[in-house]
Parts: C-alpha cells; sequence; structure tokens
C-alpha cells in the first residue's frame, strides 16, 4: 500500500482550546465552593477532591489533544480509519452505506457522518463494551463521526471519502 494515497485529517485545535477553557472555569468554580463551604463534612470534602482530581486530569487529557493536534481520521485504499475509536480500519466493502447529515446547530454549525456497515460486520472498539450493545446502536444510528471536531473544511474530508465510497444525504 502506498502510504501518500492515505490523507489524514488531524483534530480541530480550537475545539480543544475551547474545552479546555470550559473544564477550567468548572475546575475554578468546584474549588470556590468547597472552599466557601459552610459544611466541614469529610464526605463531602472527599467529594470535592475526587471531582477536582477527575476535572483536572480531563484537562490535562484535552491540553495534550490541543498541543499535540493527533490524527483523527483517516481516509485511504484500506477504508476508513478513527484511530481513536477503531483497533483496524473500516474496509471499504464492509460499509454499507455513509450519509452526511446536514450542518445543524443555533450556535455553531455542526456537522456528521453516519456510517452503516453492511450487515453482520461490527469494527472492532478500542473502547470495550458489551458487542450486543455496540450492535444495537450502530444498527440504529450507525457509526457517527463529527466533522466539526477535525481541522479544515468538511468538504475536503467527504472529497477523500468520495474517492472510495460514495456520501448520501441523510
Amino acid at each position: 500500500m502506498n502510504h501518500a494515497e492515505i490523507d489524514r485529517f488531524r483534530y480541530d485545535a480550537h475545539t480543544a482550546r475551547a474545552a479546555l477553557t470550559i473544564i477550567a472555569i468548572l475546575l475554578v468554580l468546584t474549588v470556590l465552593a468547597i472552599f466557601s463551604s459552610q459544611n466541614d463534612s469529610s464526605r463531602d470534602l472527599l467529594v470535592g477532591l475526587a471531582t477536582i482530581v477527575f476535572l483536572v486530569a480531563l484537562l490535562g487529557a484535552f491540553f495534550y489533544a490541543a498541543k499535540q493536534r493527533p490524527v483523527t481520521l483517516k481516509v485511504g485504499p484500506d477504508g476508513i480509519d478513527l484511530p481513536f475509536a477503531f483497533k483496524e480500519p473500516l474496509a471499504w466493502h464492509n460499509i454499507d452505506r455513509i450519509e452526511q447529515s446536514p450542518a445543524i446547530g443555533l450556535w455553531q454549525k455542526r456537522e456528521w457522518l453516519r456510517i452503516y456497515p453492511v450487515p453482520g460486520v461490527l469494527p472492532e472498539y478500542r473502547l470495550q463494551s458489551p458487542r450486543w450493545l455496540e450492535a444495537w446502536h450502530v444498527l440504529r444510528s450507525g457509526i457517527s463521526v463529527p466533522l466539526h471536531g477535525i481541522e479544515g473544511p468538511s468538504e475536503r474530508i467527504l472529497a477523500s471519502i468520495r474517492r472510495f465510497h460514495p456520501i448520501h444525504p441523510s
């Protein structure tokens, strides 16, 4: 396989920075709520500290994403790959249809792709969950790919996919 034929699309740094800002605000509000609380219960303090640890870990993950801008979508002759979601690319012959939902949203337009595998094919996900639940979800709503979280114009991503598979409006 020629690696030059593979299009790689990176995570949008703007999205990560917006998430960073929201998480940082939640972290500050949590810290203020803990230290201004009149209740000195050790349970409340423990829950507050656990919340702070969780928010700091989330902040670190989004900071890493904003800094590294990892590849979130690969399109090539072997199929479509979502490195964060799939263990292996989903081959084109295993895809029944791909639908593009119209851009919707009040504040910011959100675009999605829905990938529907052929019956009996279920990609292996990195994050394990019961297979019956994965099958039920994929059968009902397909595999959702947010185009608004990927850097660059969505038309570039769609053109890359159209080289190998048609895209239908939903």
